[in-house]
């Protein structure tokens, strides 16, 4: 590290500042396409924290954890026993996701055929922008189905409890910080 940061302390005629130094250290990139979907006015930490780590693919599904090396059991799906539990699947092509997406965004209005996370993260990019109530509303419906399906296979995973989804809807509609 010292190399790193040796240029901070050489040659300097100024008082070293954190501003500065910050500056001087980060490596600028591109802001992802995706940002202004999890970064918002108004959001609620732990659904953006999950949403997150679901685009980058860092929640612990079952295939993820077999990547990693862990004995696993069971790597099928909690919601639909047949298929491997992936972030892909978990969250958009499976039924029980996929209809509560589907659910949630006609409640919003929004009629249109779910897809698979690429397309619909891509999609909630390009149409969630800005800075309206509206907006906000499509982006906290986005966090919070995220949210609640993550939160729901961890109830069927580790405590046994399987909810309809009915339930699932009737708290995120009645308050999104509680599902």
């Amino acid at each position: 590290m010292r190399y790193t940061v040796r240029h901070l302390f050489v040659n300097r005629d100024c008082v070293l500042n954190t501003r500065q130094t910050w500056e001087d250290l980060r490596i600028m990139t591109q802001m992802v396409g995706w940002h202004h979907l999890v970064w918002f006015f108004g959001r609620i930490p732990k659904h953006n924290i999950i949403l997150w780590m679901a685009i980058l693919d860092r929640l612990p599904t079952r295939m993820r954890l077999m990547r990693m090396g862990l004995v696993i059991e069971n790597d099928r799906c909690l919601f639909y026993d047949l298929v491997l539990e992936t972030r892909n699947h978990i969250f958009f092509k499976c039924y029980y996701a996929k209809s509560l997406w589907k659910a949630i965004l006609l409640l919003c209005g929004v009629n249109r055929k779910v897809s698979h996370w690429e397309s619909e993260l891509s999609w909630a990019a390009h149409c969630f922008k800005g800075k309206s109530l509206l907006t906000r509303v499509f982006k906290l419906a986005l966090t919070s189905y995220v949210y609640a399906i993550w939160r729901e296979r961890n109830k069927r995973l580790y405590g046994g409890l399987h909810r309809p989804m009915s339930d699932i809807m009737l708290n995120i509609k009645a308050d999104p910080d509680s599902v």
